[in-house]
């Protein structure tokens, strides 16, 4: 690192200290590599789907343009899986095929579908969420409790609450006594979950806000970790969907999505679109929504003021989008200032 820079390891702190080491070693894994020159035949096993490669400093492209990289190579695809039911397995891998970067396969799965696959579930407010998560694996208990849902593998069926970041742990119940008997409820971020499973995933913070945290993130990295880390690929969000496709497919039976109205994530809104997912409520009724035609985030919600009700957009003050007021004094009576309007 010249001085042109003008840093030091010492001064990237923990985080950017162990990018560059990362990347270090990746360099010297790939000279290795590049350097084999002795007949026979050399395997190299990767998932290029994962969201964890660029995460640790390396070059995804190392996977996806393999034969750029090292020259002549056969690609066997692994398409067969024996956790995820089929139907989990085709939302996903859909999903993240939209990038074109991504090297296309059929994933098959063994494993029947035991109940919804996938669900999504809305409260008013982010302080919901906690009681919304606790109201689910109370449910869920019960219904294992009643026969309606088959025990796991150990007796207890496994939950993971998966965060894109560590404050998710929050969503973890403490009180735990109402489904201890019938679950297992444990924490991990989605960067650590790969190669781990359970019987169920659950999503606690599907958001995206124009501040705070987001799933997807749309903030930018830390540009002192550019000076270490490799190229990204040029589709929107690329590191995002692949990270999203891993809490996907860590779930054996089904995967709960939680998120906060007016708030919805992104990727929620591309699944509802293309009819992989439904919005409920926590009692399952579907959500009804009005989107914002300003900010394109927010919905219309019903508020009351000193001239009495009012809809404006749910992401007020941000945005202060209010739709103007029907000029007619009632709905029902067909009258409008100086016409009359009749209805058949």
């Amino acid at each position: 690192m010249g001085p042109e820079t003008n840093c030091s390891i010492s001064s990237l702190g923990i985080a950017g200290s162990a990018a560059i080491f990362a990347a270090i070693a990746a360099f010297f894994i790939f000279v290795l590599l590049v350097g084999i020159h002795a007949p026979g035949r050399h395997a190299m096993p990767r998932t290029q789907n994962s969201g964890q490669a660029r995460f640790a400093g390396a070059d995804v492209s190392v996977m996806t343009k393999f034969r750029e990289w090292f020259g002549h190579g056969q690609v066997l695809k692994l398409e067969q899986t024996f956790r995820c039911p089929q139907a989990l397995c085709d939302v996903s891998s859909q999903f993240v095929a939209k990038n074109p970067a991504q090297i296309t396969k059929r994933v098959r799965s063994v494993t029947p579908s035991q109940g919804p696959v996938l669900q999504a579930f809305q409260v008013d407010q982010k302080d919901k969420l906690a009681s919304a998560i606790t109201q689910f694996l109370v449910k869920l208990a019960e219904e294992i409790e009643a026969g309606t849902v088959p025990p796991g593998r150990n007796g207890k069926v496994s939950v993971y609450v998966l965060g894109r970041y560590n404050a998710d742990r929050q969503y973890v119940p403490t009180g735990r006594s109402r489904f201890d008997r019938f679950l297992e409820v444990s924490f991990l971020t989605i960067h650590r979950s790969k190669g781990s499973e359970a019987d169920y995933v659950i999503l606690p913070e599907m958001r995206s806000v124009l501040r705070g945290r987001s799933f997807p993130n749309t903030r930018a990295d830390d540009p002192v970790l550019a000076l270490a880390m490799p190229e990204g690929d040029n589709y929107p969000l690329g590191e995002e969907r692949r990270l999203f496709y891993v809490a996907l497919t860590r779930a054996r039976r089904s995967v709960a999505m939680f998120t906060v109205r007016g708030q919805c994530s992104s990727f929620i809104r591309e699944l509802e679109n293309e009819r992989s997912v439904v919005i409920t409520d926590t009692d399952g009724e579907v959500i009804s929504e009005e989107n914002c035609p300003s900010c394109k985030q927010g919905v219309l919600v019903s508020r009351t003021g000193p001239y009495g009700e009012f809809r404006s957009c749910s992401n007020y003050p941000a945005c202060a989008y209010k739709p103007r007021k029907n000029n007619a004094v009632s709905s029902t009576s067909g009258y409008r200032r100086g016409r009359v309007r009749i209805f058949v």
